[in-house]
């Protein structure tokens, strides 16, 4: 079965752990999956460090850090040549 997936940005407001779990929780309810939800919060709740917690997330959900792909649009952006008219 193919993972649902969930974009976030991990040094924006959505990188939070409870912005993540509520989308999880959207996209797993979707699927009638809501046990499957439940067990992977408990597992989050109990994690020790945030890393770990988005590793619990992971086995579940396939998790987009969506922040890799802006700051790669800001370095292009800077690099685009400046034109003068």
């Amino acid at each position: 079965m193919k993972k649902p997936i969930v974009r976030f940005d991990i040094s924006g407001p959505s990188g939070n752990i409870f912005d993540i779990l509520g989308q999880c929780s959207k996209v797993l309810r979707k699927e009638h999956r809501i046990n499957d939800f439940n067990l992977m919060r408990d597992r989050v709740i109990t994690a020790s460090s945030y890393k770990d917690a988005l590793a619990e997330i992971r086995l579940d959900i396939d998790l987009i850090d969506i922040s890799e792909d802006q700051n790669e649009n800001r370095r292009n952006d800077r690099m685009k040549p400046i034109t003068v008219r």
